[in-house]
């Protein structure tokens, strides 16, 4: 489950940075996509994306880097909510009918 919560990141970063040339870095991580989208919406053209990027960003943001693993175990995940947010991030990048 864990390897699923950090994938849906790096699903979204590429995304973003391949369907949005120019706006993103090769270094910007989500939470940077996403700070960028909120500080200037106007100069982002995925600004339509903020709500669902910014949510998905809090959901795996407690998992992307692996602090804390000690405190997460994969059965303190709730699978719906998981399945939610992997269904939203497929959306996004247009790989699941919405």
């Amino acid at each position: 489950m864990l390897a699923i919560i950090r994938k849906m990141r790096v699903v979204l970063e590429t995304h973003c940075r391949t369907t949005y040339p120019g706006s993103f870095l090769a270094n910007d991580w989500l939470g940077d996509m996403v700070r960028k989208i909120r500080e200037d919406r106007d100069a982002y053209p995925a600004q339509a994306l903020y709500d669902e990027l910014d949510q998905i960003n809090g959901y795996t943001s407690l998992y992307h880097h692996g602090e804390n693993m000690a405190d997460t175990m994969p059965d303190q995940i709730d699978p719906t909510e998981l399945t939610g947010f992997t269904k939203r991030t497929l959306c996004i990048v247009n790989a699941l009918q919405a």
